[in-house]
């Protein structure tokens, strides 16, 4: 017989409203804000759950980095494409 498999078991640890910037519509600036949870583990270490729309710790979407990779591939300038997308040069 097989050992018993052990499940780590995670419990909810708090909500945080965070916000991404995405593509702009209708030449508006779009910001998505959601609560998102993050887990304690029986270990002690806290983890954020992903959300499908953004890379971790990202604080913009996966269309607007998408969108603005394009851009620098056609263009190749990153202060253009930052201007054009309405972004500072750190993001």
């Amino acid at each position: 017989m097989g050992h018993p498999e052990t499940k780590l078991a995670a419990s909810l640890h708090k909500w945080t409203e965070r916000t991404w910037r995405h593509l702009d519509t209708c030449q508006f600036e779009t910001l998505i804000t959601a609560n998102v949870p993050s887990v304690k583990h029986q270990d002690g270490s806290i983890e954020e759950i992903a959300v499908p729309w953004a890379e971790r710790y990202q604080r913009i979407t996966k269309l607007l980095a998408q969108a603005v990779i394009l851009w620098l591939e056609a263009c190749g300038n990153v202060s253009k494409v930052a201007e054009i997308m309405r972004l500072d040069w750190g993001r």
